[in-house]
């Protein structure tokens, strides 16, 4: 357990491990790449996490102070990717706004923030198997602030009404290999 203002140790690996924050991110990482597993990441501060380019696999991320993966330490412009995760935040979206696309695979995705700017992913490159909830109504659960192609298939689709925004186009193409099956990405 981890519980301190400091940033989590500069490690390419962390596993079991929980980090709880009162006073800024759980964990920021300035260095890129490395793999998180089974870990738990806390905030009432700022943001759970701000992290460039890590894996994170079963992991439990939760902001109530910001979104629950920030954008901090994104400006070395290197994206996350997340494998079976929890992701939420309750005042903010739940990724929060970047052009840094991380992609994001069978995880829960749920902003709790009762706001109409409170979506669940902003600008993701990849979307598959996730379940995607909003508060709000007029929130996207898939969201774009300008003109974006992304993947995204086979979501589940929680609290909105327009569950993609007006900026996502589907880069998703129905292709065909020989042997007639269809090829994703």
């Amino acid at each position: 357990l981890f519980r301190s203002t400091m940033s989590a140790p500069s490690a390419t690996f962390i596993q079991n491990s929980t980090f709880i924050s009162t006073s800024n991110n759980a964990a920021s990482l300035l260095q890129s790449g490395g793999i998180i597993t089974n870990s738990s990441f806390i905030s009432s501060a700022s943001a759970a996490i701000a992290t460039p380019g890590v894996k994170y696999y079963n992991c439990f991320i939760y902001s109530s102070a910001n979104s629950a993966v920030g954008t901090g330490a994104l400006s070395l412009g290197v994206s996350n990717t997340f494998y079976n995760c929890t992701l939420i935040s309750t005042t903010a979206s739940a990724i929060g706004s970047t052009s840094i696309s991380n992609s994001f695979y069978n995880s829960t995705i749920d902003c709790q923030w009762n706001n109409s700017l409170g979506h669940a992913l902003i600008n993701p490159s990849i979307a598959i198997g996730n379940l995607l909830k909003v508060a709000n109504q007029q929130a996207k659960c898939i969201n774009a602030t300008t003109a974006t192609s992304m993947y995204y298939l086979n979501n589940i689709f929680l609290g909105s009404q327009q569950p993609i925004g007006d900026n996502v186009i589907q880069a998703q193409q129905n292709n065909r290999d020989l042997y007639n099956n269809i090829l994703i990405g």
